[in-house]
């Protein structure tokens, strides 16, 4: 039915047809663990090189994580980005350097997160930081960084994955709150503001995806703009890792089963962790020390697995 449907429609019409059915294909608990059992079967054990490196960070990523015993941390923020960038839009301090690249993670780790304008940020037009509640939703935002030079050793499902649950249950969960009193009034007031101001808003979606197509790949189709990779070869993902109580977050009533928003830098010497591919793992330790910084560093192949040891459920709750 939805391919007829399709068939009547422009061609970016049909796009984002296509992309919604695709972001909605893991929209349930059950639908992603199902997915993330066949990736993993198909996948097989980790090799003996992440084995290796987890027992040598095992303690690190406990304390991170939590375990078994304690049962999975939820005082922890995430952060995705990449090495590499083709815009400075969100980081004004990066250095150019050869090839229109932009050195995003030096940057951050010297200069800090600074805010700035998201198209997803439902309160007005303020700059902001988004940071999620759930580890794979910010890898999912590293992954989009690998170029073909980087290759992940095992990961606990593919990243796309995990992204299109967090994607489905935020607009669940912003589509109950619209239902509510409180919040769908809110909503109304937001947009009234707006109009007042004669400001042209599109598809924030559109919008969304037009900021990844400049910062990673120049890919042209919904589907493909969510599912690339960056095109600069030598390109890699990171995630930062935050303790919630040290992050002056600010209150949001749409958008935020998943995320936490704050208008406030970020400083270097708040990033608690941070999780490279298990291959950049020496090159990310020297960019930590050469800005004094001692933040843990682990693999993100070892977080994955270290992590497979927790109830599915805990691993996707809302904590936000």
């Amino acid at each position: 039915m939805l391919e007829k449907i399709a068939g009547y429609l422009p061609k970016k019409q049909q796009e984002m047809l296509a992309a919604g059915v695709d972001l909605f294909a893991h929209r349930t608990p059950q639908l992603l663990e199902s997915q993330v059992v066949t990736f993993m079967r198909e996948q097989g054990f980790p090799p003996a090189e992440v084995a290796d490196a987890y027992e040598e960070q095992q303690e690190a990523l406990e304390k991170l994580f939590g375990n078994s015993n304690t049962g999975l941390n939820h005082g922890t923020l995430y952060h995705g980005t990449g090495l590499y960038k083709h815009t400075e839009e969100k980081y004004r301090s990066a250095e150019k350097t050869e090839d229109v690249k932009f050195d995003v993670l030096n940057t951050v780790l010297a200069h800090g997160l600074k805010p700035h304008f998201d198209t997803f940020f439902p309160e007005g037009d303020i700059e902001s930081l988004s940071l999620a509640s759930s580890y794979f939703y910010a890898k999912w935002y590293a992954d989009k960084y690998l170029g073909k030079d980087t290759k992940m050793q095992w990961q606990l499902g593919n990243p796309y994955d995990w992204f299109c649950f967090y994607y489905a249950d935020t607009m669940r969960d912003t589509a109950k709150r619209l239902l509510t009193t409180k919040d769908g009034l809110r909503a109304l007031e937001i947009k009234k503001l707006r109009d007042r101001r004669k400001k042209e808003y599109g598809s924030r979606l559109h919008k969304w995806l037009a900021g990844l197509q400049k910062d990673i790949n120049p890919q042209t189709s919904v589907i493909d703009i969510l599912k690339a990779h960056s095109d600069i070869a030598e390109n890699w993902g990171a995630v930062l890792c935050f303790d919630k109580t040290n992050i002056v977050t600010i209150p949001t009533s749409l958008l935020s089963a998943h995320e936490v928003r704050t208008t406030k830098i970020i400083n270097p010497q708040q990033i608690k962790a941070i999780g490279v591919p298990l291959q950049h793992m020496q090159i990310a330790r020297d960019m930590l020390k050469k800005n004094n910084l001692s933040s843990d560093l682990f693999a993100l192949e070892c977080a994955d697995l270290h992590l497979a040891s927790f109830p599915f459920k805990d691993l996707v709750k809302r904590t936000t």
